[in-house]
């Protein structure tokens, strides 16, 4: 029999009073017995009962895979108990690490309240400069979505057209003064231009 065998063999009793009765616990033994206590703890630390029992799972996984490697709970030297609240701990920083980031790039990624709002009385505006500008007569609806949309000159619609530059600059201005009055709106371009 070697050394740690027969170590583990004087532990496994019950109630031993060796302070590293619990590393060589079995997995399932020392799970069961530390439960309550390493949920407590996780309580604690989190204040959330699924939080807290995500970190208990954490733990038990850890504690598995060490016994597995290993053969104990934990690693030699160390206090079985205070090992798992360790990795208990170090669990539930990473995961409130993990959330800041989470909100830090979701809030990055998410438009503000106001500029939602803005967009929104952005696409209102278009929509109504459009009907308003469609319910124009055939020449003035040309000429204006000739300037405000396409950006073209007044010079270079009135040889498009086939009319004196004066008469689009004065078909311009009335179109202007018109939609200033239903829709309270001073530069049309701006507002249309986004349209094509």
């Amino acid at each position: 029999m070697q050394p740690d065998d027969e170590v583990a063999a004087g532990l496994a009793g019950a109630g031993s009073g060796h302070p590293d009765a619990d590393l060589y616990l079995g997995a399932d033994e020392f799970c069961i017995k530390q439960r309550g206590d390493l949920l407590a703890y996780a309580m604690a630390l989190t204040r959330n009962l699924p939080d807290a029992e995500d970190a208990v799972s954490h733990v038990v996984q850890k504690i598995y895979e060490h016994y597995v490697r290993h053969g104990t709970v934990c690693p030699k030297g160390r206090d079985a108990v205070a090992w798992a609240k360790t990795v208990i701990h170090n669990h539930v920083i990473d995961v409130h690490r993990r959330r800041v980031a989470e909100d830090k790039r979701s809030r990055a990624l998410a438009p503000s309240a106001r500029d939602l709002a803005e967009d929104v009385t952005d696409q209102i505006l278009v929509r109504n400069a459009l009907v308003f500008v469609a319910s124009l007569d055939s020449q003035a609806h040309s000429i204006a979505m000739m300037r405000w949309v396409d950006g073209l000159e007044p010079q270079e619609i009135a040889g498009r057209l086939g009319m004196n530059p004066r008469s689009v600059r004065s078909s311009l201005h009335r179109t202007k003064k018109k939609m200033r009055t239903v829709l309270g709106v001073d530069e049309p371009r701006k507002i249309l231009r986004g349209t094509t």
